[in-house]
């Protein structure tokens, strides 16, 4: 069986490196196909990523140029560092940063990871690739996923639920996930389950 997973793994922090990482290695042990599909927003990396967080955190131009002059050059060694774990640790598709892209991934099932995948991104929004809205005739699952915040407007949770009502099954992380999934009236969400990190021992 051939399993592609969706997650956000591009981030340059540990917690997303991890998490993929154990999906990845669960999903092996199991004789799948597994592979994380390399899916990177350009605004979620690099300077057009800082750009945007210097115009959420400040009004004043200058403030902004500051941070960016300061923010970049760590942001460009993490990614750095953490494109060269992702190579190392993961595997992964070609790389995607449209929906044209991902429609040419194939696989037999596709699956929403971990992590905050179906939180807003780094412009607020919600992206709707995190949802598998690119798959139309292949099954959908979701492992251990999370909004992070279900604090969302009605407009969004309409979104959300209509993206989410064409998953064959569906298991979150949090309480509060399970919660705002069950209150949407979502039969397919089935439960709530241990984040993939915990269920793989250190010596991977």
């Amino acid at each position: 069986m051939k399993i592609r997973v969706i997650t956000r793994h591009a981030p340059s922090n540990y917690g997303s490196l991890l998490q993929s990482i154990a999906t990845i290695k669960i999903l092996s042990d199991l004789n799948i196909d597994a592979a994380i599909i390399d899916y990177q927003r350009k605004d979620e990396r690099g300077l057009r990523k800082v750009c945007i967080e210097a115009k959420k955190k400040f009004k004043n131009l200058l403030l902004r140029c500051i941070y960016i002059l300061i923010r970049f050059p760590m942001e460009y060694y993490a990614q750095c560092a953490f494109d060269r774990m992702r190579k190392r640790y993961l595997t992964l598709t070609q790389r995607c940063e449209t929906e044209r892209d991902l429609m040419h991934i194939d696989a037999d099932i596709f699956m929403s990871g971990s992590d905050q995948v179906w939180g807003t991104v780094v412009t607020g929004t919600i992206d709707g690739a995190y949802y598998l809205d690119f798959v139309t005739h292949r099954p959908k699952i979701s492992y251990a996923s999370s909004f992070g915040n279900t604090d969302f407007d009605f407009s969004a949770t309409h979104s959300i639920r209509n993206m989410l009502s064409c998953y064959a099954a569906i298991t979150v992380r949090e309480d509060s996930a399970y919660k705002y999934l069950i209150d949407m009236g979502l039969k397919n969400c089935v439960g709530q389950v241990l984040d993939p990190t915990f269920l793989v021992s250190t010596s991977i």
